[in-house]
């Protein structure tokens, strides 16, 4: 099959995946497309799948993770009787990893390859996503479904989910990716387009209902604001500016803090104790560690994991999720990827604000099977390594330039000064 097409079938596949009620099941209309689309990239590479650098602390995660977890499962099922979980949720987790394997694999061997170009990919998809949101966003003011499919959960703005967090772990990041691409054009028509999203994402989520997302919006604007006054100071020397622009905003904070302590401390508690009935998320984080000790090397394998009233739950927390699966070895590989992603990504105050969103969701629920959170992941990969490729390029530019006045300004080159002492032209 043509590249242009499997690159359409991937695309189509991935713009589908944030929206949940479209699925048949378990497995979606997206989902049977990137499986399609991985059959041909993957058959066309002739059994040579090659491996992207750029995101290989990605690879690197999710094949000690899974590997861990398999021994986990193997040990639950042979040794405990699957006494931790159940086979039904531990075939829907491994499933729900799998798809994300085969994104993975798909995008890393067609950048590495040179098929095509991967941050042109994203910005497509990302772009597509926001147009879709911004109509969905338009039409739930006038109704709250559309062909039966929701638009809003209650009062909030939760198009086409069954769960209001998996539209709200989306629009918090997607206004910082909006406003990254901003940042990047240079047509003013694509910049009011960009910048029209990136407000009305930031609006969507903050209106979401959901608390992490709206922490993930502020914590992703202070990251963002505090990258651009760090990264001034270093590279255009106006140190005396950037501490006293850090020192406004600290003290702004703080008074702000002081006169409104209630509100923030609620707040606070309510990023990990939302619908929560009975404030039951503490008591699941402790009884869920608890319970990872028992099998503290290669956790349980897949699935809900946490014993509570009786049955098995969520962790609704990213690195805990990790632990019951994977034990300390999925630890050990989550804690580098996640070390090499902030100091890779953070190259850009945009970028670095969508991430900074998307570990406020971490922190507070999981992410770990949300193939959608992935995306935006890799995307901001790809990005941050398209922001220092340009830098470099501008550097020596720069470089050549400077060189090149002060040849006109100075001495002619050695050979031509030689040249002209000995009489040639």
């Amino acid at each position: 099959m043509p590249l242009k097409i499997t690159q359409k079938i991937l695309l189509f596949g991935l713009f589908l995946t944030p929206f949940t009620s479209l699925r048949f099941g378990f497995v979606g209309l997206g989902e049977i497309l990137i499986a399609i689309s991985c059959v041909f990239n993957l058959t066309a590479a002739h059994s040579r799948i090659l491996i992207d650098a750029r995101i290989r602390m990605i690879y690197v995660f999710w094949f000690v993770f899974l590997s861990a977890s398999l021994l986990g499962l193997f040990y639950n099922a042979i040794f405990l009787g699957f006494s931790s979980g159940s086979p039904d949720t531990a075939a829907f987790d491994f499933l729900a990893y799998l798809y994300i394997l085969f994104f993975i694999f798909q995008i890393g061997h067609l950048a590495r390859s040179g098929r095509i170009n991967v941050a042109h990919f994203f910005k497509r998809l990302f772009e597509l996503w926001a147009v879709f949101y911004i109509l969905l966003y338009g039409l739930s003011f006038f109704t709250s479904s559309i062909f039966g499919l929701p638009l809003r959960y209650h009062a909030y703005f939760s198009p086409l989910v069954d769960n209001l967090h998996q539209a709200a772990s989306i629009t918090c990041s997607m206004g910082f990716i909006m406003l990254y691409l901003f940042a990047q054009s240079r047509s003013l028509v694509a910049k009011l387009f960009y910048m029209i999203s990136a407000v009305l994402f930031a609006k969507m989520a903050l209106d979401s209902g959901s608390t992490k997302a709206f922490l993930g919006v502020w914590a992703g604007a202070v990251s963002s604001l505090t990258f651009l006054v760090l990264y001034r100071s270093s590279d255009r020397n106006t140190k005396v500016f950037s501490v006293f622009t850090l020192i406004l905003f600290v003290s702004i904070a703080f008074f702000y803090l002081t006169f409104n302590y209630e509100m923030v401390r609620n707040t606070a508690i309510r990023f990990f104790q939302e619908n929560d009935v009975g404030n039951a998320r503490g008591t699941l984080y402790t009884v869920g560690f608890g319970h990872g000790l028992k099998s503290f090397l290669f956790g349980y394998g897949p699935g809900p994991q946490c014993p509570f009233g009786g049955k098995f739950w969520d962790a609704h927390n990213t690195s805990l999720t990790i632990f019951l699966q994977g034990g300390l070895l999925g630890i050990l590989a989550f804690v580098p990827m996640v070390t090499k992603l902030a100091r890779n990504i953070t190259v850009h105050f945009a970028l670095t604000g969508a991430l900074t969103a998307i570990g406020m969701y971490a922190l507070g629920g999981d992410i770990l099977r949300r193939l959608p959170i992935w995306i935006m992941i890799v995307g901001l990969a790809y990005f941050a390594d398209q922001t220092r490729l340009t830098r470099v390029r501008h550097s020596d530019m720069s470089q050549k330039l400077t060189r090149g006045h002060g040849h006109h300004r100075g001495k002619a080159p050695l050979p031509q000064r030689a040249r002209a002492r000995s009489g040639h032209p």
